[in-house]
């Protein structure tokens, strides 16, 4: 089944108080540090989905962009206008590169970081069962303790004297045993949690790294692109694009002059 970073959190169930069993400054310190997981947890789906996004984002643009010129190169322009079709076939040439460019982009993302990250997240799934595991020694901790209440609400014979003293060394074992298993729990999610910055920086170099080449294939190749269509002359400055602008405007003023455009301004039939 293919994995959703939106389905549910692991880390639902914060882990149950345990005042008297555990120390409480340990109690309060094991909480503060589960809240920070779960926000963690939700952070880095947010960021899976969005490297998902960006990654289905280009891909999308590329497949535009080839919808694009193959509806140019289809058009009667490009086989009646001979420089019309040499630009063409260039952006052909470009797109035909970028899509490469698109697909190693796309392969990094999934490669370097969403995997990672999904990886590092299947981690909270078992913190979980360990923070479940806890629970459970203080839940076995309190039977225990009613247990023993009980017997010494009875009558004190003999026989309940020994139960009470063989049941209280079995509790103290199992106060001992949720303790140990709490201070372990409190230990390792601490080093988890300081330790996600070393695990998520590499990914997030190489994202960096992945889109540096993303954009610097497509400047280098639309600059290309672009000098080839103007044939080699001067680079797109805010001067050239008033020229181009003011090139269009003046087609465009010619276009509807004609007569059967019609247009305001434009001439009729008679005249």
């Amino acid at each position: 089944m293919t994995w959703n970073p939106l389905r549910r959190s692991s880390l639902t169930h914060k882990p149950d108080p345990a005042p008297g069993i555990i120390d409480r400054l340990k109690d309060r310190e094991l909480e503060d540090l589960y809240v920070k997981l779960q926000k963690l947890e939700e952070a880095n789906k947010r960021i899976i989905k969005d490297i998902k996004k960006f990654s289905e984002g280009i891909q999308s643009l590329s497949k535009a962009e080839n919808k694009l010129i193959n509806d140019l190169s289809s058009s009667a322009s490009c086989n009646k206008n001979e420089k019309f079709r040499s630009v063409v076939e260039e952006y052909i040439t470009v797109t035909t590169e970028m899509n490469k460019t698109v697909q190693d982009t796309s392969k990094v993302c999934q490669k370097t970081v969403i995997d990672p990250m999904k990886k590092y997240n299947s981690e909270f799934s078992n913190i979980s069962s360990y923070i479940h595991k806890r629970d459970s020694s203080i839940v076995d901790v309190k039977k225990l303790e009613a247990k023993l209440r009980k017997l010494q609400d009875k009558e004190k014979s003999t026989t309940n004297m020994a139960k009470q003293q063989l049941l209280k060394k079995t509790l103290e074992q199992a106060i001992n045993e949720a303790q140990v298993t709490h201070n372990k729990l409190l230990e390792d999610l601490s080093v988890f949690h300081e330790l996600r910055g070393q695990y998520l920086t590499p990914s997030l170099h190489s994202l960096i790294q992945s889109q540096a080449d993303y954009y610097g294939k497509t400047v280098q190749l639309f600059t290309h692109l672009s000098n080839m269509s103007t044939e080699n002359t001067a680079i797109n400055t805010p001067q050239r694009l008033s020229e181009k602008k003011a090139e269009i405007d003046s087609k465009l003023n010619a276009i509807r002059a004609l007569a059967i455009v019609g247009g305001p301004g434009g001439q009729t039939a008679a005249s």
